[in-house]
């Protein structure tokens, strides 16, 4: 079964702006994206579960979410790190 047929794939140029941080001179900027199961309390995403993942790197990330696998009662949170100390969570 190929990508496209298994997984929805959600590309970063599709998120990132959902993260923006403005005005854009502010000197925060996005430095990594991270996938939580839960925010209070914050925590990670289990690299195990592959219903939803997160491949790629910095500038070519994708957020995956396996069509295969029964995923509609799972909530899962991205979040922007930056290189200081504000985060954004969607």
């Amino acid at each position: 079964m190929s990508d496209a047929q298994r997984y929805f794939s959600i590309a970063q140029s599709i998120f990132a702006p959902f993260f923006s941080l403005t005005p854009s001179s502010d000197p925060c900027i996005v430095k990594d994206y991270v996938i939580y199961q839960s925010i209070s309390p914050l925590v990670p995403w289990p690299i195990s579960d592959r219903r939803i993942e997160l491949t790629g790197s910095m500038g070519s990330y994708v957020l995956k979410v396996d069509k295969t696998i029964a995923t509609n009662t799972v909530s899962v949170y991205l979040r922007a790190v930056t290189r200081g100390l504000n985060t954004v969570d969607q």
